[in-house]
């Protein structure tokens, strides 16, 4: 390999090291707030680029028991204990999932600008205790060079990226990954399209893109062997918490009890077999002790991702117009 290579080698081993005795510790949850899972995962995948752009390992509040502190109630009447039961967390060696130490003299990141400051000032800070919100940066990236005007564009550039470029990814735990498939070999079915119905928070103007007709229409324009359906029928009004047909989640006035069974009347005209949540989970369906809907949840979310990857996959959360958009956010 020669000098260069070498050279090369030297420098790889530096940037570990620095990266093993430098940590950044995620100490504000979105002001105490709490969220549901995917959001949760941006901001731990987010958490992850930062670390790589400034060459620090990466530590969350609780460590791989801090599921409660940053998952909602909301969602779901039961949190697992660790992050394990939702993600792989023996992927880039435990990160971000450490425990946020009380190490003294950390210093505090609480805008862009400290950021920047922190990135082309001296390397010579340990630990940095990360206070700010890190998707104001997402909303406002037109904003950013702007806020390092005179600290330097090019980092603005490069934070931007750490959102929008494919971050490292968090993927499912294998206990996860395991329950999709003895679902599907429960239900002996594959190279299926997924569908996730989302009517909960749809204004009624957007309601269209989630009718029997429009769904089915899509789908038809599709070919995979068979179909997973996900619905969520509550109809738009005042939000309330609570408890309904066995599940948890924040419900809106008025259960729209005739949605499903036209949905299903619809779907029955495919000519491939149509699977619903229901059946993949039976146990979460009759509602007969609380579930972790988490669980559940890293599921659906895992079979989405993958129908995604071979072209069949239906998402109403984003809709042009009144026709559900393809593709999968999360």
């Amino acid at each position: 390999t020669g000098v260069g290579g070498r050279g090369r080698a030297y420098a790889a081993r530096t940037r570990m090291a620095a990266a093993a005795s430098r940590v950044l510790q995620l100490t504000l949850r979105q002001g105490g707030e709490t969220a549901g899972l995917i959001d949760r995962r941006r901001l731990f995948q987010w958490l992850l680029a930062l670390g790589e752009l400034l060459g620090a390992d990466t530590a969350v509040e609780g460590g791989l028991h801090g599921p409660a502190l940053y998952l909602s109630t909301m969602h779901s009447p039961v949190i697992a204990s660790k992050w394990s039961s939702y993600f792989d967390t023996t992927a880039h060696h435990g990160r971000p999932f450490k425990r946020v130490s009380d190490r003294a003299g950390c210093l505090a990141a609480d805008s862009p600008r400290r950021l920047a400051e922190l990135y082309y000032g001296p390397r010579s800070w340990q630990c940095l205790n990360l206070t700010l919100n890190p998707y104001m940066l997402q909303i406002n990236h037109s904003e950013l060079a702007v806020d390092f005007a005179g600290v330097g564009a090019g980092l603005a550039r490069r934070y931007v990226d750490t959102f929008h470029r494919q971050p490292p990814l968090l993927a499912p735990s294998r206990a996860v990954t395991r329950r999709v498939r003895l679902a599907e070999r429960r239900l002996n079915f594959s190279a299926y399209g997924a569908v996730h119905i989302r009517r909960a928070d749809r204004k009624p103007e957007r309601l269209g893109c989630t009718s029997p007709a429009a769904i089915l229409n899509r789908m038809e324009q599709r070919k995979p062997e068979s179909w997973v359906v996900f619905a969520y029928t509550q109809t738009f009004g005042n939000k309330t918490r609570g408890r309904r047909g066995g599940s948890w989640a924040e419900y809106h006035d008025g259960e729209d009890q005739a949605y499903l069974p036209a949905l299903r009347l619809a779907l029955a005209r495919l000519p491939v077999p149509v699977v619903y949540e229901s059946q993949l989970f039976p146990a979460e369906a009759r509602g007969a002790a609380p579930a972790d809907n988490y669980k559940t949840f890293a599921a659906i979310d895992h079979m989405m991702g993958m129908a995604a990857i071979r072209g069949a996959c239906i998402d109403t959360q984003f809709c042009r117009g009144n026709e559900p958009t393809g593709g999968w956010n999360g």
